[in-house]
């Protein structure tokens, strides 16, 4: 369950850097769009950070799984070796 969960995240991680990538390609390349001066790099800045940020998001939220996981585990292997059912 925790792979498929995994795998989702990083697929998700992968079509959104992928859309903001082809956004980012399509905007430079665009020539057509009459804009006051600076507004496209402004808005590429802005899509820079918003990509920054979720990756950020996503870093922060797989160290607290990673975490969460972890105490589990150690809270697990406590109760076993607390238990009278160990050899």
């Amino acid at each position: 369950m925790n792979n498929e969960k995994d795998e989702l995240k990083e697929c998700i991680a992968r079509e959104f850097e992928e859309i903001a990538k082809e956004e980012e390609e399509s905007l430079e390349k665009d020539t057509s769009l009459v804009v006051p001066e600076g507004t496209k790099e402004a808005v590429l800045a802005r899509l820079k950070e918003q990509m920054r940020e979720y990756q950020r998001e996503q870093a922060e939220n797989e160290a607290r799984e990673r975490e969460e996981a972890t105490i589990t585990c150690l809270k697990k292997t406590a109760e076993h070796w607390n238990s009278e059912e160990r050899c």
